[in-house]
Formats: structure tokens, C-alpha cells, sequence
């Protein structure tokens, strides 16, 4: 089925609710948040369902159902097998998954015999983008053209070149010192909730702590508000127009071109105009 997920976040995402899923059989499955406690677990095993399949290159990869994909893995590293079984047991509850394969089209199923669940390659489908969503609030999916998407994790990767990133235990210490809610009542939080609540201190430290430099230099309004933000495209921060360009040189200098072939240019304008 499709999935709105816009609806989702609203409902259930918000609240830490449990998102229900009716599958294909009849049954309804309750796709439950992770907690900070189960974190490291859910994180170290969140791979299994967040390849990116279709950019393999390969038909044959690119027309299995994702099931019938992470099948084939678990198959080559045993490891892939304990990773499923983790997410399952974490976001669905189910103590006892197996697969097998439906009888009439040999197409693999998840079951757990305790409670009568069986989840087709379809529902598979549904429910794995469900938990990326609801578990990291800044997950997307969305196709990007390959070589963008690599030039914008390059992009990443510089910026973050020399920082130290703050462990799990400093984040809570963080947390902790800023709002006073202590580690213990941190591992109760979902993940999701933890996650915008680290990013939501940041933010704010950053803010109260410039801010008033920005004011006193003349450039208040410049700043970004901590809390209204302003609407930006997915590849505002990667893709940087030439009137924005001249402007952060500070001039009103002119480029030429160096090339008669704009379709690269071309492809790129349309993807940019597609993320905003």
C-alpha cells in the first residue's frame, strides 16, 4: 500500500506512538519506536534494512523485492541473519521470526508461529521504510541522481573533517547539563525523540552564543533563528546559484563560459528545482 508518510509523522511519529500496519493476511502488526536503551543495537543492525538496492548494478538485484535481496545476504554473512532478527524483535516484537517461502508463488514470507504473523515481500516493503522514518527524523529516501549523491557526501565529508563527534555518553552528558534530565530517564526516551532533543540543545547553544556577536556587528538578521527556520530545498546547502555565488565574492563579477555543453548544468538545475 502506499504509505503516507507525512500522515505518520503527525499521528504517530510525534507522540512515540506504535504506527499499526494491516498486512496482506489480515493481521495488524504494531511497528514500535526504539528506545535510547535498545539504541546501539537498533543502530548496529539498521543496515539490513537501509541498503540502497537499486543502485547496485545489476538487473537482477534491481527486480528483487528487498526480502528476496537481504535474503541472498544473509545467505553470504551469517551476521545479516543475527542483525534482522534484531530488528525485528525490536520494532515488531516478534520472539520467534522464521522465513519460508509461499507455496503458490515461492515468494518468502517473515512468520512467528507464537503469534501468527506473516509478513509478504510486499508488506516487507512498507514496513522497513516505516521504521527508517519513524526511528531517524532526518531520513530520506527520495531518489537523487548518483553522481550528485556522491559529490553531496563528499561534501559532508569535508565539512565534518575535523570534528570529533560527541560519543552516546557525552550526548547524554550534554543533555543532562543543559536541560537536568538525568541518563536514566534519557534511556527511556525513543530514539527519535533523543535524537531532536540533542540536535534542539545544539541548536540552541549555538544560537544564544552567537547571536549577540551577530547583533553587534550589524548582522543579526543574517543569522538564522533557532527556532523559525527558513524553508531550504533538499540541495540548498550543495548546489550554490551564480547570482549567490557573485554575491558571496562580494562583487558583481560576470563568469563566462567555458563550455557550449549545459546539459550536465541542465541536469543539475532540475534536480535542484525538483528538491525545493
Amino acid at each position: 500500500m502506499a504509505i503516507d508518510l507525512q500522515y505518520l509523522k503527525e499521528v504517530y511519529f510525534a507522540y512515540d506512538k506504535p504506527v499499526p500496519y494491516k498486512c496482506k493476511g489480515g493481521n495488524t502488526i504494531n511497528i514500535i519506536p526504539v528506545n535510547v536503551k535498545h539504541g546501539m543495537i537498533f543502530q548496529s543492525s539498521i543496515d539490513i534494512i537501509a541498503f540502497d538496492k537499486n543502485s547496485v548494478n545489476d538487473a537482477k538485484v534491481i527486480s528483487m523485492s528487498y526480502l528476496e535481496f537481504i535474503i541472498g545476504l544473509m545467505a553470504e554473512a551469517p551476521v545479516f541473519v543475527q542483525k534482522l532478527v534484531n530488528i525485528l524483535k525490536l520494532c515488531l516484537g516478534l520472539e520467534h521470526p522464521a522465513i519460508k517461502f509461499n507455496d503458490k508463488n515461492n515468494k518468502p514470507l517473515i512468520v512467528d508461529e507464537e503469534t501468527g504473523i506473516e509478513i509478504t515481500h510486499k508488506d516487507f516493503e512498507d514496513i522497513r521504510r516505516i521504521i527508517l522514518y519513524q526511528n531517524i527524523p532526518k531520513y530520506d529516501d527520495e531518489y537523487i541522481n548518483p553522481d550528485l549523491k556522491k559529490a553531496m557526501e563528499e561534501t559532508d565529508k569535508l565539512r565534518n573533517k575535523d570534528i570529533d563527534m560527541p560519543t552516546f555518553e557525552r550526548k547524554c552528558a550534554i543533555i543532562t547539563a543543559h536541560c537536568g534530565l538525568s541518563k536514566k530517564e534519557q534511556l527511556e526516551m525513543t530514539l527519535r525523540s533523543h535524537i531532536m532533543l540533542f540536535d534542539e540543545v545544539c541548536g540552541e547553544i549555538e544560537f544564544t552564543t552567537v547571536r549577540p556577536v551577530a547583533l553587534f556587528g550589524g548582522k543579526g538578521n543574517e543569522l538564522e533563528h533557532w527556532i523559525y527556520h527558513k524553508k531550504k530545498g533538499k540541495f540548498d546547502n550543495y548546489i550554490t546559484g551564480k547570482d549567490e555565488l557573485v554575491k558571496q565574492m562580494g562583487g558583481e563579477g560576470s563568469f563566462s563560459d567555458t563550455s557550449t555543453d549545459t546539459s550536465r548544468g541542465d541536469s543539475l538545475e532540475q534536480l535542484y528545482k525538483g528538491g525545493n
